[in-house]
């Protein structure tokens, strides 16, 4: 079994594409090409997260204010042998307020063969402006 290492560019300039890469050794350590992961083309915060399942496969997820509503957490699934394996889709049906920073990071955790756990701030209570921590378990299905 080959492990591979994944990266995921979260920050990038203004008019920037976020990717993933992944790292494998043929003879040496390499980098794949850059693939895009959000679908979207909007110049707005993707805060993003690379979780490897089993291998060759990884999870990618993004935290973004892509829809008018507000910042809702995103996933898709990658194979380095056959590309992506999922649609993009919503993890969760709230939003969080635009106006308020949701913070920098989120968590993905492998729980099992096509089952992750993420976690990520948002201001999802209309009364309450202060971004608090999410979660929830995702059952992934695989085209």
């Amino acid at each position: 079994m080959t492990q591979h290492d994944w990266l995921a560019d979260q920050f990038e300039p203004p008019g920037e594409r976020h990717w993933v890469a992944f790292l494998v050794q043929r003879g040496g350590l390499h980098w794949s090409a850059a693939i895009q992961a959000p679908s979207d083309q909007l110049d707005v915060p993707h805060i993003m997260e690379v979780g490897g399942g089993d291998s060759g496969i990884a999870y990618v997820t993004w935290l973004a204010n892509s829809d008018s509503r507000g910042y809702a957490p995103y996933m898709r699934t990658f194979s380095i042998t056959r590309g992506w394996l999922s649609a993009p889709f919503q993890v969760s049906t709230q939003f969080g307020d635009p106006l308020v920073w949701p913070g920098d990071m989120t968590g993905l955790s492998t729980l099992g063969a096509n089952q992750v756990s993420l976690s990520w701030g948002s201001a999802v209570d209309a009364k309450n402006k202060n971004s608090e921590i999410c979660s929830a378990t995702v059952s992934v299905q695989l085209r």
